[in-house]
């Protein structure tokens, strides 16, 4: 069996469902897909300023024939659109949310030297303002022409109108494996979580595909694209409730719930020698760049999910909407 193919929830394999978790743990991964659209900055000067795009993705890392490992990397992506060369997601400052530059760290303190980062194909969808109330036209983007999303039913009783202000952007379960554990080198933060002994990753798949989180949507508002997060939760919501996932609390210190890591924008800054302010003032050529770790305040942006589907709600997740808003 290769271990670098791409599948979807329509058609993983059995044998890939089948690979259990090499330590009876699943990480939560970060990445960086560079620069916010209209900054005009470099990425590194965005690193600098915490005004990089991320996108979240689970990394389930498994024994592969003979002593080898691997690792199954899934979430939400959104769906590649042939006419459009690049379907990023595009971000815009806000009023309503200035940036919040408190380094209220829910990780610990590290350096690294950043080389080249490796070619991440996901879209980062996750959001650290509102953009502003302009949609884009025919060329733009296809998005989804289909009606308003219906209103869908909170996991504690209630009602939760779904995100209204722009088209819907439909989204891909995207199933990656690669024949590597570690984290591509375009994270920015990852952490473990533990799982019951025995886990596999079909028990995972199932435990997601059978509450009917598709047909997935992103919202759009502008360039923009939002819901990652949401995704995330709801997987994480889902093995919690059917016991696959521990308690939701990262074995790394300090100590933190998945749904509170949710709620932060992550980067890296420079440490060592002038911040980056500008594409002008790069470090020497084939000097390394000594980058710390920094979190930002960011509220999770609502995805748009199908109808019937029951969306688990809890205090420690934070939305940029209200349930009823």
């Amino acid at each position: 069996m290769s271990f670098r193919c791409d599948y979807t929830s329509s058609n993983v394999p059995d044998e890939i469902l089948g690979m259990v978790s090499l330590h009876d743990s699943i990480n939560v991964d970060v990445l960086s897909m560079g620069a916010m659209a209209g900054t005009g900055l470099s990425d590194h000067a965005a690193e600098d300023k915490g005004m990089i795009k991320n996108h979240w993705m689970w990394r389930f890392v498994v024994k592969r024939p003979g002593t080898l490992t691997g690792q199954i990397q899934f979430g939400f992506n959104l769906t590649e659109t042939p006419s459009v060369p690049s379907d990023q997601a595009q971000y815009a400052r806000s009023s309503d949310r200035p940036f919040d530059s408190d380094s209220g760290d829910p990780g610990a303190f590290s350096t690294r030297s950043i080389g080249s980062d490796e070619g991440a194909r996901f879209d980062d969808v996750s959001s650290i303002n509102k953009p502003p109330d302009v949609l884009p036209t025919s060329g733009e983007h296809a998005a989804s022409d289909t009606p308003s999303a219906v209103d869908i039913r909170s996991a504690l009783g209630g009602v939760i109108q779904q995100p209204s202000r722009g088209p819907r952007v439909p989204g891909t379960f995207g199933i990656f494996v690669r024949p590597r554990a570690e984290a591509s080198w375009s994270h920015r933060f990852t952490r473990s979580f533990r799982l019951a002994p025995g886990t596999t990753f079909g028990q995972l798949f199932r435990s997601v595909t059978s509450r009917g989180m598709e047909p997935f949507c992103f919202q759009q508002v502008g360039l923009a694209r939002f819901g990652c997060r949401d995704g995330i939760s709801q997987f994480a919501a889902a093995w919690l409730a059917d016991g696959l996932m521990v308690d939701g609390i990262c074995v790394e210190k300090p100590p933190t719930h998945i749904y509170d890591l949710l709620c932060w924008r992550y980067s890296r800054p420079a440490i060592v020698g002038e911040v980056t302010t500008s594409d002008e003032d790069e470090a020497e050529e084939g000097a390394p760049r000594i980058r710390g770790f920094r979190s930002s305040r960011s509220y999770i942006d609502r995805a748009i999910w199908p109808e019937g589907y029951v969306h688990v709600e809890h205090p420690k997740l934070l939305f940029t909407q209200r349930p009823d808003a």
